[in-house]
């Protein structure tokens, strides 16, 4: 599966926390028809996020699909405000099984890019309606 990485609201804010969803089953498990039998892939997807501003995450637990505030798992903070082009590459391994045999797949990967504009908010440090100047 190719991730689809989202972001909500849609943009980001220096200096908080942002939560990155992949959106797609990081646990898939297939079967095929074969003269042999049905074989099964138990398949598991490991995420890496490069996040546009020198920052790289390779650590995230294989199946991690991140998710939305508050409780995602996968998230970022950026410092400085800009447009930041986030990249996601998810590492699959299958496991198959058929026939009474079982063994290993792995080398697959899928990509997906999400362009995420990151803004700063200042507090103007008086209440509305703020006066002129």
């Amino acid at each position: 599966p190719v991730p689809k990485p989202r972001i909500d609201p849609g943009r980001g804010v220096a200096g908080l926390d942002m939560y990155l969803e992949l959106q797609i089953d990081m646990r898939p498990t297939l079967s095929a028809s074969t003269l042999l039998g049905t074989a099964t892939y138990d398949v598991v997807g490991t995420p890496t996020v490069d996040w546009d501003d020198d920052v790289r995450h390779e650590n995230f637990a294989a199946g991690d699909a991140g998710g939305p505030f508050p409780d995602g798992s996968i998230r970022h903070q950026w410092t400085d405000r800009g447009s930041y082009r986030v990249h996601v590459r998810v590492d699959w391994v299958a496991t198959w099984h058929l026939a009474g045999d079982t063994g290993t797949l792995g080398g697959y990967h899928t990509d997906a890019d999400l362009t995420l504009p990151v803004v700063e908010i200042q507090a103007s440090g008086c209440i509305d309606p703020c006066p002129p100047g």
